[in-house]
């Protein structure tokens, strides 16, 4: 574990890097206002249920429980399974506030809605053009 930084310290710094005040982010978690604080203040260590919550916001647990940050090695293995252009939309994607990843998502369901609609139709051209 870092001897920098608590892990209140990290939630605390997580909640702020993400755009949330102290009720909201503990509304987030499916906890009390209360319950937050004594995460933030390390009187207490958050549970799974919590961190799971937080992380489908952007919340980086592995960095909260640890101190660490992802290595070089588990980097590169992502890197490799993806383009650079989608490895550096993910990277930039997790350092904006939710409005903005909330905005992100739409554009992207909206797009590939689009998309899918384009290719049915397109499928529905070349079966008739097949008849």
């Amino acid at each position: 574990m870092s001897d920098e930084t608590t892990v209140g310290e990290r939630l605390r710094g997580e909640r702020a890097r993400l755009g949330y005040n102290i009720r909201d982010f503990a509304e987030i978690g499916g906890i009390t206002k209360s319950t937050q604080s004594s995460y933030e203040n390390d009187k207490t260590l958050p549970n799974s249920e919590y961190l799971n919550r937080i992380s489908a916001k952007g919340a980086e647990i592995f960095w909260i429980m640890s101190g660490s940050r992802e290595d070089d090695e588990v980097r590169e293995k992502r890197a490799a399974m993806y383009p650079p252009e989608i490895t550096d939309f993910i990277e930039n994607y997790k350092l904006c506030p939710e409005a903005v990843k909330a905005s992100l998502r739409a554009i992207a369901a909206d797009s590939a809605d689009k998309a899918r609609l384009e290719i049915k139709e397109w499928n529905k051209k070349q079966r008739e053009k097949k008849k």
